[in-house]
């Protein structure tokens, strides 16, 4: 049991060690390269979908759902 218990120890402290390993590099390389590259804000864009307003009146409960506004929805 002991054998086991020095060889489980074994593996999960190499794999604990190359995460923190891991983490430390990419922090590194974060504070190395230029905040404007990293931050992502050139991916960002203004969403071309106007947000639905949806009244009490028009919601269902579960139950309340045909089979067939079921399909129709959900394509099935």
């Amino acid at each position: 049991m002991m054998v086991f218990l020095k060889k489980l120890h074994k593996w999960v402290g190499l794999l604990i060690g190359i995460q923190v390993l891991l983490w430390l590099l990419s922090g590194l390389m974060l504070s190395w390269l230029d905040p404007a590259k990293v931050s992502g804000e050139q991916w960002v864009q203004e969403s071309s979908h106007t947000p639905q307003t949806i009244h009490d009146g028009e919601l269902l409960e579960p139950g309340e759902l045909t089979a067939k506004q079921l399909n129709d929805q959900f394509g099935g």
